[in-house]
């Protein structure tokens, strides 16, 4: 029972991307290093949201969100793992021509990550693991309404993640607890202030995040699962030398929820079914990056088995929160515009060997 349907959680969480907290894509989770044997797999997921605002038009763009791993037992008490994923992103352009100030404001951030993690198995169910991180981001930004664009070059900071876990594996029962380091990044960065170009650099940092994941047995080839992530966006800062050190991005804290259920149908077929919920504690105002305040989401997937290849798919629609949008300024967040009514639809696919 747990080994096809596991594939279903992963799918699940990773296809999250349209309805996690801040700038969250990936989720950051680590189940990988939890599979049996040795297993590589390769993730695939697409995003359509619709996120309409009042004079504003529709600002958001389709993203996707690719991630890989590969997992292997280095003896009957350690594992070892290396992830790469792409855990932070914002796809943002606000249409020209409309009545909003925020007309034209275009953010575009993307990431990459590469994840080596060890794990180390006690006698009574107990594990631990941990590993090191390293973190790619650039981006950029453009209000025409302040004459002014950011652009930041990539750069590479580094971080790392603990985690325990409890396992029990006849009922498939296994509880982990992950920690997240923040991760620093020093950006070389171009200000650009109505044709005066300045080359400042550029001080952020990804917060620090807590996961919580677990799944149990609770009949024959019945599956309950869930998650709960954790991650003070509220921390974080994106200012603005050119417009007196004013934050881009002011975000709220997030918690996202996941519960979910997974049947084995036959040797070859399983299905899930994952709630999802995520929230902000500002939910009433959103900055402009990532203008959502909270959502609620259901994804339906289905695993195929066959020898040593797993291969699954899913859809996610998510109902996003209404919100106000918001843009940093030097005066502190202004709102552009009223964003109401507004959803996304995911797709994703997984693919995964067993050797």
């Amino acid at each position: 029972m747990k080994t096809p349907i596991y594939a279903a959680i992963t799918l699940g969480l990773s296809a999250v991307a349209a309805n996690a907290g801040g700038l969250d894509r990936s989720g950051q989770w680590v189940n990988d290093i939890f599979q049996t044997g040795s297993v590589a797999k390769l993730s695939y997921s697409s995003t359509n949201p619709k996120l309409s605002g009042t004079s504003t038009g529709n600002i958001a763009q389709n993203f996707s969100v690719a991630s890989g791993s590969y997992k292997t037992d280095l003896n009957d008490k350690v594992s070892v793992a290396v992830i790469w994923d792409q855990p932070f992103g914002s796809s943002i352009a606000y249409e020209a021509g409309t009545a909003s100030t925020g007309q034209g404001i275009t953010a575009q951030l993307s990431s990459n990550a590469l994840t080596g993690i060890l794990r180390y198995k006690l006698d009574n169910g107990l594990s631990f693991h941990g590993g090191l991180r390293a973190q790619t981001i650039e981006g950029n930004i453009a209000l025409p309404y302040t004459a002014y664009t950011l652009d930041l070059a990539a750069d590479t900071g580094f971080g790392y993640l603990a985690g325990v876990a409890y396992e029990r594996p006849e009922i498939a029962l296994r509880v982990s607890l992950t920690y997240n380091s923040k991760i620093n990044h020093t950006f070389a960065s171009t200000d650009t202030i109505a044709g005066t170009v300045t080359n400042p650099t550029t001080a952020s940092a990804t917060p620090e995040s807590w996961n919580l994941e677990f799944q149990s047995g609770i009949a024959a080839d019945t599956l309950l699962f869930g998650s709960v992530r954790f991650s003070p966006w509220s921390e974080f800062s994106l200012p603005a030398a050119g417009l007196g050190g004013g934050n881009l991005a002011s975000l709220s804290d997030s918690t996202d929820y996941t519960l979910g259920v997974g049947r084995k149908l036959n040797d070859t077929w399983s299905v899930s079914a994952v709630y999802g919920w995520s929230g902000g504690s500002n939910a009433a105002t959103a900055s402009a990056l990532s203008p959502t305040g909270g959502n609620d989401s259901i994804a339906l997937a289905a695993i195929y088995t066959k020898d040593a290849i797993k291969v699954t798919t899913g859809i996610r629609y998510t109902k996003l929160a209404d919100t106000n949008g918001t843009i940093g300024t030097a005066a502190g967040p202004a709102v552009i515009g009223r964003f109401d009514g507004n959803s996304a639809l995911s797709a994703g696919l997984s693919v995964a060997y067993t050797f």
